[in-house]
């Protein structure tokens, strides 16, 4: 975490320093508290601080720079010694952050407001706010669900050719939209804009890869039955799913969900975490503008003990899908029994 590709080498090691002193002076920034400046710079983020000050307190105990195993040289070349600039980002993330609150997005629209209260997103690399967030309650995830259920009844009757082309028509949307999606992602849950860049490209990829499945998946297959008896497989979608996601790979898990679901010929309804909905309501806006069918994927950003709690008793989802903590997962499986 310590070598961000996205920000600029400014000088090598000078030759009156030795590797312990360039150490010093650069973790001594990191590890201080962020938005400060000290005697060669701004300061650094906060969520570069608990493991700075550990490579801190190892330097300062007298060890070597080895001691840190394979940091070191690669830190010493990448890293900029004198000051470090924000990445600039893609004009229409500025955009859509103005754009707030933002809403949920069911049926291909965007709902009017939020039952639940206003959230707001934070920056974790300064602690500023990013965007206003109407949350979503029972009712949004009501309606939501009706929305699912009804898109699905033309959804699941789709061909998988049929679907394949929508869903490719999606992912060729997000690799044009890809430098805002990374923005996005990578303000909202503290990426490195290259690891948000790889996220995008592998959300995109994952849509094509279950596009593909869908039309080697319909129709049915014979299996072995004694005479005069016929057998086959048939397989057939669920109907609307629900999916509630963490916080640290926002589009990417969202994403692995929501391709197969939809490739199968189900509909989705997706609760993203509450700290990170940003790059889900966009995906949801940008399936609509894409001609993606309205109904299919629904997005309602909320609070985990309204809007997670009524999607996973809500009678009409047929399949639920949670990433994260046990204790969650086994009070969200209880709600769905």
């Amino acid at each position: 975490p310590f070598f961000g590709g996205d920000l600029p080498v400014y000088s090598p090691l000078r030759p009156a320093e030795t590797p312990q002193s360039a150490y010093l002076a650069i973790l001594g920034r990191l590890s201080a508290p962020a938005g400060t400046d000290g005697p060669t710079g701004p300061r650094f983020p906060p969520c570069f601080s608990a493991q700075a000050s550990l490579c801190l307190e190892i330097l300062e105990q007298g060890q070597g720079p080895a001691d840190l195993g394979p940091l070191p040289h690669r830190f010493l070349g990448d890293f900029p010694l004198e000051t470090g600039v924000m990445t600039e980002f893609h004009p229409d993330v500025e955009r859509f952050l103005a754009s707030g609150p933002l809403t949920a997005v069911v049926g291909g629209r965007q709902l009017p407001a939020g039952t639940a209260g206003v959230g707001v997103s934070i920056n974790p690399a300064s602690g500023e706010p990013l965007a206003r967030f109407a949350f979503g309650g029972a009712e949004e995830i009501d309606k939501a669900v009706t929305a699912a259920a009804g898109a699905f009844e033309e959804w699941g009757r789709l061909s998988g050719k049929q679907r394949c082309e929508a869903i490719r028509k999606l992912a060729a949307a997000m690799d044009d939209r890809a430098e805002v999606l990374a923005g996005l992602e990578s303000l909202d849950c503290g990426k490195l804009l290259r690891h948000a860049e790889s996220d995008v490209r592998a959300a995109a990829d994952t849509f094509r890869f279950f596009a593909s499945i869908a039309t080697l998946e319909e129709g049915s297959r014979p299996i072995a039955a004694p005479s005069p008896y016929r057998a086959e497989i048939r397989r057939f979608p669920w109907g609307p799913c629900g999916f509630i996601t963490p916080w640290n790979f926002p589009l990417l898990l969202a994403c692995w969900g929501i391709a197969p679901a939809i490739a199968a010929g189900n509909t989705v309804v997706l609760k993203p975490a509450e700290q990170t909905p940003l790059s889900a309501v966009y995906l949801a806006n940008l399936a609509a503008e894409a001609g993606f069918p309205d109904g299919v994927i629904n997005v309602v950003p909320g609070l985990g003990e309204a809007a997670g709690a009524a999607l996973s008793r809500h009678p009409g989802v047929s399949r639920m899908a949670f990433t994260g903590s046990p204790e969650v997962g086994r009070r969200i499986a209880a709600a769905c029994a």
